[in-house]
């Protein structure tokens, strides 16, 4: 029984000594035990044998124990004369509790956070001390409705994610349905294309058979006429007369065979072949997605317009171990992965360097010096060689391909593809070739007046100039 502060054993054991201060764990266990040791951040008593067992847990090292002598004049289980400590304990410094309090910004923390955080702060107090001395007004129920209005909100607000969440399978599905629908239009137009272009050559090839139906209806009356003057040179040797007119109408049809044989337009190039529409291809290329959000993002990513200005330079080794000498760079270019792809001309070697750390990723040694180079179509590459070689090179999957390859007449040292067309330099000649991407020689442009040597040319982000 506690009577001013004291337990009377008696009352349990039946004998009249008294306890002053009682085990706070053993008396939650039914047991008393004379406590010999206030803990001032649990607020709590212990005995000895508690003692031991509340020093053997790490997270409680550090804690303030007081001795008996220091328990003070205390009325029954109360804490000990010091103010209450606060019980929280500190969210970054686990084994520390939130007892320091700033006035400056009005927030609290444990002694760590407001060494560290509150160092410069001027009015920082005590917890324990500043709410015995000054005793702060705490408007504990107007905050209470504040947390619980709060609580509501959140209440809501998670209900509302809870439902969206619950939403997410039957939009996807929904959104899949529409890729599914937009590719079936986009199909539609395609197969318009396709029908279009076959009725296309269906119909050149219909007037090109009905030519040659012609030309060789014309053949076969000349071969006709031509069997027929062979037989009648044949057959007109005894008679003088006729043998001297069949003679002469002979010469007559061979004339007009030659003729027929001069007009023919049978040949190779009579052919009409397929050229796929490659300003369709790569500007479908281009895209990213059938999303038009998510294109629109990735033509945010556009070059600065202005005049660039240096901001800073660095040095990255490149060289390969089987390297014969140091890397002599030509050229270089920027993919569409953010990568470069360099020229070593020195080196034969064409080298694809990682666009955020520089390291190399991937060489390929080539048949000839390499000179100029440019982004070509997705994931590919165009490189000028020594040997008179346009080279077209895979960069897919970090790795670099030998692809394409177009043999020239001429030197090759700048290449630039421009709307689905090469434009290719010659140097010392002075000269720019257009040629389609399968080779073929669409225009030349001199520039006697303009270039002394014209080693490399680049095109507009537009890809029009």
């Amino acid at each position: 029984m506690a009577t001013g502060g004291r337990l009377t054993r008696s009352k349990i054991n039946a004998s009249d000594e008294v306890i002053d201060y009682a085990c706070s764990p053993c008396t939650k266990r039914n047991k008393t035990n004379e406590a010999v040791k206030f803990c001032v951040e649990c607020q709590e008593f212990f005995c000895p044998l508690c003692v031991d067992n509340h020093n053997s847990f790490s997270v409680l090292e550090g804690h303030s124990l007081l001795d008996k002598s220091q328990f003070g004049s205390l009325g029954g289980s109360a804490a000990p004369n010091a103010p209450p400590l606060p019980t929280e304990r500190c969210s970054v410094h686990l084994t520390k509790l939130v007892d320091m309090y700033c006035a400056n910004h009005d927030a609290v923390g444990c002694s760590i956070c407001l060494n560290i955080d509150h160092r410069i702060c001027q009015d920082v107090h005590y917890v324990p001390t500043f709410v015995q001395e000054l005793k702060p007004s705490l408007q504990t129920s107007s905050l209470k409705s504040q947390v619980n209005a709060t609580i509501v909100k959140l209440e809501g607000l998670m209900k509302r994610y809870n439902y969206t969440r619950g939403e997410f399978d039957t939009k996807r599905v929904s959104s899949l349905k529409d890729i599914q629908e937009f590719r079936k239009k986009i199909n539609k137009t395609l197969d318009r294309l396709e029908q279009a272009s076959i009725q296309n050559i269906n119909k050149q090839y219909k007037d090109l058979d009905l030519t040659c139906e012609n030309e060789m209806a014309d053949i076969q009356r000349m071969l006709d006429v031509l069997k027929r003057s062979k037989t009648s040179l044949e057959s007109s040797v005894t008679n003088v007369s006729q043998q001297f007119v069949v003679d002469k109408k002979c010469k007559g049809d061979i004339v007009n065979s030659e003729s027929l044989l001069e007009r023919s337009t049978i040949h190779e190039s009579m052919f009409i072949p397929f050229n796929g529409n490659t300003e369709l291809f790569d500007d479908i290329n281009t895209f990213h997605s059938l999303d038009q959000s998510v294109q629109q993002t990735a033509q945010q990513i556009k070059p600065k317009k202005t005049l660039y200005e240096l901001k800073s330079s660095d040095t990255f080794d490149i060289k390969l171990s089987t390297d014969e000498g140091s890397c002599e760079i030509r050229s270089m270019c920027i993919l569409d992965s953010g990568d470069i792809l360099v020229t070593d001309f020195k080196n034969k070697a064409l080298k694809l360097i990682d666009g955020e750390s520089y390291n190399l990723k991937d060489a390929l040694k080539v048949q000839d010096q390499p000179s100029g180079v440019c982004k070509g179509r997705i994931d590919e590459a165009v490189v000028c060689l020594n040997s008179q070689v346009i080279q077209f090179v895979s960069t897919k999957e970090n790795l670099i391909v030998l692809a394409q390859k177009l043999r020239m007449n001429h030197m090759c040292l700048g290449v630039c593809m421009i709307s689905s067309c090469l434009y290719v330099t010659d140097g010392r000649n002075r000269n720019i070739f257009k040629y389609d991407l399968n080779g073929k020689l669409l225009k030349t442009i001199s520039g006697n007046k303009i270039f002394s040597w014209n080693r490399f040319l680049a095109g507009s982000y537009d890809g029009k100039s």
